[in-house]
């Protein structure tokens, strides 16, 4: 399971450029998947709940998920870490427990 995760901005030839599950189980929880191409997430993944979707391939749609949102992440720092823009406030607070974690890179 990932849980408090970041697959941001990442490319692939085909697939998904944040997660492609070819064999095996990929479960989200509290995860952003955002701007990745050619798609965020290809395969059969599960989602356990408060994940943030930029797109709508992460099969988003336990309690608290976001499709088609602007996660509103800053630009990736030297530290590998993308922090969370002011206007992220209101995307912490639906997303349960992402405030109060550190938003490194994965």
């Amino acid at each position: 399971m990932l849980t408090y995760t970041i697959f941001a901005s990442n490319t692939a030839s085909s697939g998904g450029g944040g997660l492609h599950q070819a064999g095996g189980a990929i479960t989200l929880q509290n995860t952003i998947v955002a701007g990745n191409g050619p798609a965020n997430c290809s395969g059969a993944l599960t989602s356990n709940g408060y994940n943030l979707d930029s797109g709508a391939t992460c099969n988003s749609n336990a309690m608290g998920d976001m499709t088609d949102t602007h996660p509103l992440l800053g630009p990736l720092t030297g530290e590998g870490v993308h922090p969370l823009l002011p206007a992220a406030r209101r995307l912490t607070r639906a997303c349960a427990g992402w405030a109060s974690r550190p938003i490194s890179a994965a």
